[in-house]
Order: structure tokens, then C-alpha cells, then sequence
């Protein structure tokens, strides 16, 4: 399992409804899982990037993002 996905494991269970964590949490680790993409193209910039996420549904995917990038600026903005 990777880090990214670890994270949001542990997130849905705080915070999400496991039967729908799209509209409880985000949709990052669900059946379209881009998880594992995001894994694997965010870990090169893990400690080099701060992130900007433009748009928001509950706001779990910032946590997420937050808490991957912990060392770096992460800023939201919502339209």
C-alpha cells in the first residue's frame, strides 16, 4: 500500500462514511481511484512542490493533500 493511499484510509475512517465516502470525504480512493496515479506522479514532488487545489466538494481531498505534502504550502481555493 502506498503512502498516499495509507493517508486516505486512515481520513475516510475519521472523517467519511464508509458506504459513501465520495460525498462524506472525497473521491480520491474510490472505484475510479486515481489514487495510485497520484501516488506515483506526486511522490517525485513530494518535497519540492507547494499546491494550489482550485474547486472543492467536502474539502477531503485538500486534507488528503495536506497531509501528504506536510512540509510544504498547500492553499484552496474555492469558486
Amino acid at each position: 500500500m502506498n503512502e498516499l493511499r495509507a493517508i486516505y484510509d486512515d481520513l475516510v475512517k475519521q472523517y467519511g462514511n464508509a458506504t459513501d465516502t465520495v460525498h462524506t470525504f472525497c473521491d480520491k480512493g474510490t472505484d475510479h481511484t486515481y489514487i495510485d496515479f497520484y501516488a506515483h506522479h506526486f511522490a517525485r514532488f513530494k518535497d519540492k512542490v507547494d499546491l494550489l487545489e482550485i474547486g472543492v466538494m467536502t474539502g477531503g481531498s485538500f486534507l488528503l493533500y495536506s497531509k501528504y505534502f506536510k512540509d510544504r504550502k498547500n492553499s484552496l481555493v474555492r469558486p
